[in-house]
């Protein structure tokens, strides 16, 4: 992991977010309040943090229905491993993993498994969106949360365009974005045309309509839960605040993570989380000393359930980072219409 680029790169990326975030923070203010802040408020946040993460995986049980019939208790695991893996290792290798895991413990098509996880943040994407660009008209916002807000606005109704063309014409839609692989470098294509491949079969759900029911039920349910956590949080740190600025400090902590970065998000996250209640009024100390708190309560838990589940399955998480690294050569050949001798042939150009 420590020659990895990633690696360098997102430690790199939380280094300089940490910075920003105590620029304008005076250190010795947010020890004073961690020190001083009330944690019996955590008691109540933990498990409805926990049940948010049960609605995710109640909301991923229909995305994966066409692969196949699996409860949202044994979607639980899963997702608490693929989390795990997001905070302990940059780029999101979480997302590889998902679908390493679903490959290998369920027998699913792990391309496919792929493209669900692709459905997956898009939902969140929007639901956070929906939440940033609401609670900015209603209570205002600086000129971070702003730009943040044009930015992901911009990428999600391209998103939202990409995926309306996907589903009303799939076979056109899948011809078109192969031919765009073709802009790539040689080596990327492959890989291009394989996640295009799964993010085709991962929306095969979508046109079910109680999927795109369930999904619209469900994200923002789990999404406001865990706005309720960080109201909850603050409560510790005695920021009294409408519940709107929890709301927008959720979403634009979160949509800072959206492009992969660093390990947990750490650093972006804890800098938007601060800024917005820096603008709804808190003190610097006391915000900063917030999003530092409320981060690790969400990383914290799920991190140890995943490294717990991970270990039931007999399974390290050394072999598993390895797993997941391999399913985007799997990927590549299952694509190309490959047999192993293609994934092993593909495997070690990939190492050459």
């Amino acid at each position: 992991m420590l020659r990895s680029v990633r690696f360098w790169l997102g430690l790199l990326v939380s280094v300089i977010f940490v910075a920003l975030l105590f620029r304008a923070a005076d250190p010795a203010k947010v020890a004073a309040a961690l020190r001083g802040a009330n944690y019996w408020w955590f008691l109540p946040a933990l498990p409805i943090y926990l049940v948010s993460l049960w609605v995710r995986a109640l909301r991923y049980r229909f995305l994966v229905r066409d692969l196949d019939d699996l409860s949202a208790w044994q979607l639980f695991p899963v997702l608490c491993i693929a989390f795990m893996a997001n905070n302990l290792v940059p780029a999101r290798a979480g997302e590889l993993l998902r679908a390493y895991v679903m490959g290998e413990k369920f027998g699913v098509s792990k391309v496919a498994a792929l493209g669900t996880v692709l459905v997956e943040r898009l939902c969140d994407g929007l639901t956070l969106l929906l939440f940033l660009l609401v609670t900015v008209l209603l209570l205002g916002a600086n000129g971070y949360v702003r730009d943040l807000a044009i930015v992901s606005f911009a990428i999600f109704v391209l998103a939202l365009a990409v995926l309306g063309a996907i589903l009303r014409w799939p076979g056109r839609s899948e011809a078109t974005l192969h031919r765009l692989t073709a802009v790539l470098p040689q080596r990327l294509r492959p890989l291009a045309r394989a996640l295009v491949t799964s993010l085709l079969q991962g929306m095969v759900a979508l046109r079910h309509r109680e999927t795109v029911i369930a999904a619209l039920f469900t994200s923002p349910i789990a999404w406001a839960m865990e706005a309720t956590v960080f109201m909850l949080v603050g409560r510790s740190f005695g920021l009294r605040l409408n519940f709107g600025w929890f709301v927008m400090a959720l979403a634009a902590g979160n949509l800072a993570l959206t492009v992969p970065s660093s390990q947990g998000g750490i650093g972006p996250f804890e800098f938007f989380a601060k800024t917005v209640l820096v603008f709804a009024g808190a003190a610097q100390g006391a915000a900063a000393a917030f999003s530092l708190a409320v981060h690790a309560l969400v990383i914290v838990p799920v991190t140890v359930l995943g490294l717990i589940f991970l270990s039931t399955y007999n399974v390290s998480l050394s072999r598993a980072l390895k797993g997941a690294g391999a399913v985007a050569v799997e990927a590549e050949a299952e694509t190309e219409g490959g047999d192993l001798a293609t994934v092993n042939a593909v495997a070690a150009s990939r190492r050459r």
